[in-house]
């Protein structure tokens, strides 16, 4: 069982993700339009029952690239592996985005 957890959030980094380029880079899907880019959420597990995703599991995406991740993918002949596999890879290059641009820090 899922205990809820409180949501975590930035509209800061929301806002910020607005117009930057597309990490998801779907390769015949990306319009590499940065006038309609945003932050996708990526799923997690808390995500449900009133919560959403943490906003430091955001990837920035074009409007294709978003509908694409959010279930437009199933129309096409893309496995949930390589969808799975294209997100990771967005994910690791927007949280390098994030630290560099001092969303996110490490201390030890």
């Amino acid at each position: 069982m899922l205990l809820k957890n409180p949501n975590i959030e930035s509209e800061e980094l929301r806002e910020w993700c607005r117009g930057r380029a597309c990490t998801l880079r779907i390769p015949g899907i990306c319009q590499c339009n940065e006038r309609n880019t945003c932050g996708c959420h990526l799923n997690s597990n808390v995500k449900g029952w009133g919560n959403k995703s943490p906003d430091f599991l955001m990837v920035i995406g074009c409007k294709a690239c978003h509908d694409f991740i959010d279930g437009g993918w199933v129309q096409t002949e893309w496995t949930k592996v390589e969808v799975k596999a294209e997100k990771l890879r967005a994910l690791k290059e927007t949280l390098i985005i994030f630290s560099k641009h001092g969303f996110i820090k490490i201390t030890i």
